[in-house]
């Protein structure tokens, strides 16, 4: 019976220590990542600089358009079911291709004519300082609106929709 109960404190405290290591974050995390506020207007500028407008824009936000007529491949801002992280936000600008997004990448083909392409947006890493990096979130931070879920009454046997 005592072997028992040590051997079930064992394994309680293996699985516990096994849950624990799970839930801690991996080394390349972002988590504990605390960057400087940001200046919006300065943000926006860097948006403008930095020819984002050729392929982005925000609804509501007046910018200084290309010379070029094209229309923007990716809407960014507005009203939304789920807001990009700042984190999220911080990983699209220095990491462009981590994550594409589909209706993106069917406007391009759209554009290009058919040629398979992945993303034409370039990496600003080089090119970029930090501050310019936390203005430019900060303007995109500003411009998400998160949507609560619409309910409807459980008499009729829904929930979220």
């Amino acid at each position: 019976m005592k072997t028992q109960n040590l051997l079930s404190i064992a394994l309680s405290i293996a699985l516990s220590l096994f849950f624990l290591s799970a839930c801690t974050p991996e080394r390349t995390s972002g988590k504990g990542l605390h960057l400087p506020e940001g200046n919006i207007e300065d943000g926006k500028a860097t948006f403008v600089n930095l020819g984002c407008v050729y392929c982005h824009a925000i609804p509501n936000v007046e910018l200084a358009l290309p010379e070029e007529d094209l229309e923007p491949l990716l809407l960014l801002g507005g009203k939304v079911q789920k807001v990009k992280t700042y984190g999220e936000l911080v990983t699209s600008i220095v990491n462009p291709q981590h994550v594409i997004s589909p209706a993106y990448l069917e406007k391009l083909k759209e554009r290009e004519a058919g040629v398979e392409v992945n993303s034409i947006m370039p990496t600003f890493n080089d090119d970029m300082t930090v501050s310019q990096l936390i203005d430019l979130v900060t303007f995109l931070d500003s411009n998400y609106e998160k949507l609560m879920p619409q309910y409807v009454s459980m008499r009729h046997g829904y929930g979220a929709y």
